[in-house]
C-alpha cells in the first residue's frame, strides 16, 4: 500500500511526471531509429544491391544471398515449411492456454538485419567462437549482420515481458552449398518461461511452498 502511494504521488507531481515521460520517449525513439536503420538496410539489400556495396563496402553478403531475403518461404501458403509451421503453432497455441486464450504469441516476419549483442553476445557466445568469423556469418558492417539463426531475436522478445512466444524465420550462415548445406535455411524455435510454481505444476511435483529452500531444490533438479 505504501509503495503505491508513493507512486500515485511520483506521478501526481508535474515535473517527476515530464521527467519520466521524457525519458520514455527518448528510449522509444532510440529504439525506432534502430530499427528503421535495419529496415533501410534490408530494403537497400533487396532492391538496390548496388548502392548497398557503395554504403557497406566492407561488407561479405553477396547480391546471390541478397536476392534471397525477400522469398520468406515460411510464409508462403501452402509451401511445405509454412504447413510445418503452422501445425506447430497451431498445436502450442491449443496446448497452452489461459481463461481459453493462447499463452503463446507468434512473430514470423522479424528483420533478418540484427546486430551482433543480440546474435551472439546475449547468447554468451564466446568471442572467439567460429560462428562469429567472416567465414561462417555475413556481416553488414562491424555492428550488423545477417541473424544466424533465430534465436537473435530472444533477448529482444524477452525484454518486452514476453514469456511465451514462437519465432520462425530465414536464417544464413556461409556454408558451403552440398547435399545438406546452403547459405539460407529456416529456423523454429519456441520460448516459454515458467516460475517456479507454473515450473512444479508442470512436472507434477508437489512442494511446500513455504519451504523456499526445498522449492529450490526441486525447481534446479528439474531445469
Amino acid at each position: 500500500m505504501r509503495k503505491q502511494q508513493l507512486l500515485r504521488q511520483l506521478y501526481s507531481s508535474p515535473k517527476i511526471f515530464h521527467l519520466i515521460h521524457t525519458q520514455q520517449r527518448i528510449v522509444s525513439k532510440a529504439f525506432s531509429t534502430i530499427l528503421e536503420a535495419d529496415d533501410l538496410i534490408l530494403n537497400m539489400l533487396q532492391h538496390d544491391f548496388k548502392n548497398f556495396k557503395i554504403q557497406y563496402p566492407t561488407s561479405n553478403v553477396t547480391e546471390s544471398v541478397a536476392n534471397k531475403l525477400a522469398r520468406r518461404l515460411h510464409l508462403l501458403p501452402n509451401h511445405p515449411l509454412n504447413i510445418l509451421k503452422t501445425r506447430i503453432e497451431i498445436y502450442c497455441c491449443n496446448h497452452a492456454q489461459t481463461n481459453g486464450r493462447s499463452q503463446f504469441r507468434i512473430f514470423d516476419d522479424r528483420n533478418p538485419v540484427v546486430n551482433i549483442k543480440n546474435c551472439f553476445d546475449d547468447l554468451l557466445v564466446g568471442k572467439d567462437h567460429v560462428s562469429r568469423q567472416s567465414s561462417d556469418t555475413y556481416y553488414i558492417d562491424s555492428d550488423k549482420l545477417l541473424r544466424t539463426h533465430t534465436s537473435a531475436h530472444q533477448t529482444t522478445l524477452i525484454s518486452q515481458h514476453l514469456d511465451a512466444f514462437l519465432c520462425s524465420g530465414d536464417v544464413y550462415r556461409r556454408d558451403e552449398i552440398d547435399s545438406t548445406h546452403y547459405p539460407v535455411f529456416h529456423q523454429m524455435e519456441g520460448v516459454r518461461i515458467f516460475n517456479k510454481r507454473e515450473l512444479l505444476a508442470s512436472s507434477g511435483v508437489q512442494v511446500d511452498p513455504s519451504n523456499p529452500e526445498k522449492l529450490n531444490e526441486e525447481c534446479s533438479r528439474l531445469v
